[in-house]
This record gives structure tokens, C-alpha cells and sequence, in this order.
């Protein structure tokens, strides 16, 4: 196939464009993997106290709100549980028992700010 500069350029630009869409959507909510199991929002925090155990952290953080998709409905919630393991601490904003957004970093120092 022979494409011209106009048509290679379109066919990089578009390229481009599909792969950050990609990466955005990618990264717009973590979830926990482990094993055959899998935890996203909208799920119950029980289901991390079994496979974790009792979290290291339970921090009041700055307000963090998310839509749970399965639900349709939109959540807020300052609480937060974290626990680590190995070099990530995995922060886990819930109300209730809903868990309302799954995130992590590496910086202790970061688990009380927004996600």
C-alpha cells in the first residue's frame, strides 16, 4: 500500500490519537489483582480484608468523589483505608462498604491527598 505524505501524516496523527485514548482510559481506575480474584470500584471492602488482612493506615484524606459506574450513581467519601504491599501503598476510598476508588503510589507521604 502506497501512501502519500498528506496520507501518512493523517495515518500518524490518528495513530497517536487512538494510543491516548487508550493509555487515558487505561488509567482512569485501578483495580486490584490477585489470583483469580479481581476488585473494582463498586465493590465491597470485605473482599480486601480477605485477601489483605487489616489495613495498614485508615487516614481522614481530602475529599474524593467518583461515579461507580454499576451503580449509576455518583460517591464521596474522605474515608480511606490503605495498605501496603511490597513498595506500593494501595489506597482504597470507600463509604460504607462501597468501595468508591481504587488507587496506589509509592509515597507514604501522598496517601491523604485526592485522587
Amino acid at each position: 500500500m502506497v501512501f502519500t505524505k498528506g496520507c501518512a501524516k493523517m495515518k500518524n496523527g490518528l495513530i497517536a490519537v487512538l494510543l491516548l485514548t487508550l493509555s487515558a482510559t487505561a488509567s482512569a481506575s485501578s483495580a486490584i489483582r490477585e489470583g483469580n480474584t479481581l476488585i473494582s470500584d463498586g465493590d465491597n471492602i470485605n473482599e480486601v480484608y480477605r485477601l489483605w488482612g487489616n489495613p495498614q493506615f485508615n487516614v481522614t484524606s481530602a475529599k474524593t468523589c467518583n461515579r461507580v459506574i454499576i451503580l449509576k450513581k455518583r460517591y464521596c467519601s474522605t474515608s480511606r483505608k490503605v495498605w501496603k504491599q511490597k513498595d506500593l501503598y494501595w489506597m482504597i476510598q470507600y463509604s460504607g462498604s462501597l468501595i468508591i476508588k481504587i488507587g496506589w503510589t509509592r509515597s507514604k507521604s501522598t496517601i491523604t491527598e485526592k485522587m
